[in-house]
């Protein structure tokens, strides 16, 4: 999402530096070169030890523990970010937090900027944040973005305050150059026999990855031949590629990595799953239906904005619901069909053209109010 605001920037009369709180990532090397790139001094470490401990918690299995920690963090977490952090600069015309939690504390404290614009990309509410912390956070920014309708209701039930700032940002879609990428041969050949299943995602705990490998293991016991293809990559691959050896799925279960251009696996694909635990708006899900496949989702909030008027299953979020699902479409080739044809109908790209956030920039870059 931030790349496609950087594109629709670049044009324009702005001078875009992006401050990381920690200088790495699988898509940094795409950041533009007329963008400035700069590390945040002092904040590695604390961002640093929090993902740590986080990925430790999930490959140790300790989920409960995870979670608790993780509610600590998001009520106490703010405390972490003391004025010894603060960013030399001159002030900035917008100061724009992209993610909520530490970039939002940091924004909202460390930064000196004519006006402030912050963007949420995660339930509010199940994140617990503290309410009355985040309202002096919040109350420091001009406008606040929600990367779904249900990610604003989430926040907004915490924070009502805000009901008139608060907007819906939904991620740039362009179906025409996703289709066209499809086209093109990307180096994976999927499987002659059975039936192919491709899933995007980051590999870390949030996205589901380990679901969807017992779900991998009880269609082959079942009987099935089936092909899993996971495109992406993350801290979590090690730890997966050694459960689908534990599963018995390991010859099953194909891990390509990431690829610059995953839609032609997406669109040749028989199935096209999404075993998410929790999303904010699921881009890879509105790329799918983009691109007509027949899909199976699990249920975070945010994938009943996509799919409650047809296009996919939405099963519930447990690992049984979901091999239930993939296995309705497994026995039911046409099923599979009419599913891909509802999304190629029903996928509306104008939802997904006018960026308001690159607009407010704009403005706000001119001297107009919000």
């Amino acid at each position: 999402m931030l790349l496609d605001i950087l594109r629709d920037l670049k044009d324009s009369t702005c001078k875009v530096e992006i401050l990381l709180l920690n200088r790495e990532g699988e898509m940094l090397d795409q950041l533009p070169e007329w963008v400035t790139v700069k590390k945040v001094a002092g904040i590695k470490d604390l961002e640093g030890l929090r993902k740590n401990i986080s990925n430790l918690l999930n490959r140790l299995g300790l989920k409960h523990l995870f979670h608790i920690l993780k509610g600590i963090y998001h009520r106490h977490g703010h405390l972490l970010v003391s004025k010894r952090y603060t960013f030399v600069n001159d002030s900035y015309d917008v100061v724009v937090a992209f993610q909520d939690g530490m970039a939002t504390w940091y924004a909202a404290r460390n930064i000196a900027g004519t006006c402030k614009l912050a963007v949420i990309h995660t339930d509010f509410e199940k994140a617990q944040y503290d309410a009355s912390i985040e309202m002096k956070i919040y109350g420091g920014f001009d406008g606040i973005y929600c990367t779904s309708q249900s990610a604003r209701e989430s926040f907004l039930r915490c924070l009502p305050e805000f009901a008139e700032h608060t907007q819906v940002l939904l991620p740039h879609i362009d179906r025409a150059d996703i289709c066209r990428k499809a086209a093109i041969f990307n180096g994976v050949e999927l499987s002659t026999t059975g039936v192919n299943i491709v899933t995007v995602a980051r590999l870390s705990h949030e996205k589901g990855i380990d679901k969807a490998l017992s779900v991998l293991g009880k269609l082959l016991v079942a009987g099935y031949d089936v092909h899993w293809y996971f495109i992406g990559d993350g801290v979590d691959r090690d730890r997966l590629e050694a459960l689908a050896i534990k599963l018995g799925c390991k010859d099953n279960a194909v891990f390509t990595g990431k690829l610059d251009n995953p839609y032609r696996t997406m669109a040749v694909a028989d199935i096209y799953v999404q075993p998410s635990k929790y999303e904010s708006y699921c881009i890879a899900l509105a790329e799918a239906r983009a691109l007509g496949c027949a899909i199976v989702t699990t249920d975070f909030p945010s994938a009943h904005e996509q799919l409650d008027h047809g296009g996919g299953i939405i099963s519930g979020t447990t690992e049984q619901s979901l091999f239930d699902s993939i296995k309705i479409l497994i026995d039911d080739p046409e099923e599979r069909k009419k599913i891909a044809l509802q999304n190629r109908e029903l996928f509306c790209e104008d939802i997904y053209i006018n960026n308001r956030l690159v607009q407010d920039i704009k403005d706000l870059f001119k001297g107009e109010k919000l």
